[in-house]
């Protein structure tokens, strides 16, 4: 063979100087595109079948070069993601992106390739050449890029990010897992079950506000009365209005215990309380007061009933009054126990003997009158007091001592313009008293001792003076 290039070839001997391609291997010289027969060899080293065929040509002759397209490694940096194993690419062909990553919070962006090669998506075909991954050879470096992973989603660390679940439709920035998914409740409605809707609220004390923060999986948005703090009468009953779907603590009811008892209180009755601003109301009880008493302190944790005070009485059972009714004038009570004050007739008027209260509710007595006589006596309100008539033919003076006891029935003495009184008896035995009989009947007057005469009926008896009186004088 002569020359190449004014080379003398020979096998095994004066290798040419081989060509080069960016990002391709040369692979000899071939008779054309499709032989399979190198002429010369990748190192530039002429063939046997070279040799061969350059004698046979005799003149010049045209070889062409083949190229093996390099390989390029693709290594993949997932940037905190899951590991994503490398992958190879012939020069000047394409190949496919890798599917995205996982990383805990974070929702995959995009394949950062080169300055020059820009951003893909996973999955995308990008070509395979130097100028597109950013190398002049060997490996090429691909990127991934991370978003926070966005509310409404969550991204686990092993998969790709995931939607909400139903109910749970809002997360924060960054959640991993499906419990950093929440609802925001509805006022009236709380969650009952894990990872279930919204029910509404139940009764028995409860109520539901309302935006309240509910994680999937978890169950919370309603709180109970019995938690609001200042109720002064334990034990009770909570209970809410309505008695369903409540949505604020001012729906609270509350009902004390039923067997409170409170001395002269007839009736105590539990109202039913209700929470208002940041306190139940102090209403707890209702209470009606019984025969003598009066209400004192009521619609309060511990009320009272009041045992009427002196010349005071009230006389109905289960009474809301808060006072007692007053006597009337001279009229007075006695003792110091309910049942000396539960009735009008406990008010009694005093009136002396002879005199007597002539009509009902009169705030005076009355003389008797001639002919009558009364004993002192103790009338109650209401009530008429009583006389007492003296036997035909006898009298009394009608009032006062002279008409305070049947004894003051008698006759008339009449002394000149001066009227005396005689008595059917002695008022005392041990003292001297005016004898005058009629018919077979003896009347008595009564004498006074006096240091001597006076004006009027005189009279002397043992040497002593005396005037005949009235017992009323």
């Amino acid at each position: 063979l002569d020359t190449w290039n004014g080379v003398t070839m020979a096998l095994n001997a004066n290798p040419i100087t081989v060509p080069s391609r960016n990002g391709y291997a040369f692979a000899g010289y071939y008779a054309d595109a499709n032989s399979t027969t190198a002429l010369i060899g990748a190192n530039g080293y002429i063939t046997s079948a070279g040799i061969t065929a350059a004698r046979k040509a005799g003149s010049d002759i045209t070889w062409v070069a083949k190229w093996t397209p390099n390989t390029i490694t693709i290594i993949y940096d997932s940037n905190g993601g899951t590991s994503v194993a490398s992958t190879t690419c012939e020069y000047d062909s394409t190949f496919v992106l890798a599917a995205a990553p996982a990383n805990s919070g974070k929702q995959f962006r995009n394949w950062w390739v080169s300055l020059n090669g820009g951003t893909y998506n996973a999955g995308a075909t990008i070509d395979c050449n130097y100028a597109k991954l950013g190398v002049y050879s060997g490996p090429a470096r691909i990127t991934a890029n991370w978003d926070t992973c966005p509310a409404g989603s969550y991204c686990p660390a092993d998969s790709a990010p995931q939607k909400c679940p139903t109910y749970y439709p809002n997360s924060d920035d960054g959640a991993t897992i499906d419990s950093d998914c929440y609802l925001t409740t509805t006022a009236g409605k709380f969650v009952a079950t894990p990872k279930a809707a919204e029910e509404t609220c139940k009764s028995g004390g409860y109520y539901c506000p309302g935006n309240v923060r509910v994680n999937y999986g978890s169950t919370g948005g309603i709180s109970e009365c019995d938690d609001l703090s200042g109720i002064d009468v334990p034990n009770g009953t909570y209970s809410t209005s309505p008695s369903t779907g409540a949505s604020a603590s001012s729906a609270c009811r509350y009902v004390a215990p039923s067997d409170k008892t409170v001395t002269g209180c007839s009736t105590v009755t539990p109202n039913t309380v209700s929470y208002t601003g940041s306190k139940w109301n102090s209403n707890y009880y209702a209470v009606k007061a019984a025969k003598g008493y009066h209400v004192g302190d009521n619609n309060v944790a511990n009320p009272t009933c009041v045992i009427c005070g002196a010349d005071k009485y009230q006389a109905s059972d289960d009474s809301t009054a808060t006072s007692c009714t007053s006597c009337l004038t001279n009229y007075h009570t006695y003792g110091n126990t309910a049942a000396d004050h539960n009735a009008a007739s406990d008010c009694l008027i005093s009136c002396d003997g002879g005199y007597y209260l002539a009509k009902a509710n009169n705030t005076t007595c009355s003389n008797v009158g001639a002919g009558y006589w009364a004993q002192g006596s103790m009338v109650a309100q209401g009530s008429v007091g009583s006389r007492n008539a003296c036997d035909d033919g006898l009298t009394t003076i009608g009032y006062g001592f002279g008409a305070n006891e049947e004894d003051d029935c008698g006759r008339i003495f009449n002394y000149g313009n001066q009227k005396i009184y005689l008595r059917s008896a002695k008022r005392d035995a041990s003292q001297p008293a005016l004898h005058v009989q009629i018919g077979d009947t003896i009347f008595y007057g009564t004498m006074q001792r006096v240091s001597g005469p006076q004006s009027g009926f005189n009279a002397e008896y043992d040497g002593k003076n005396y005037m005949i009186i009235n017992d009323n004088q």
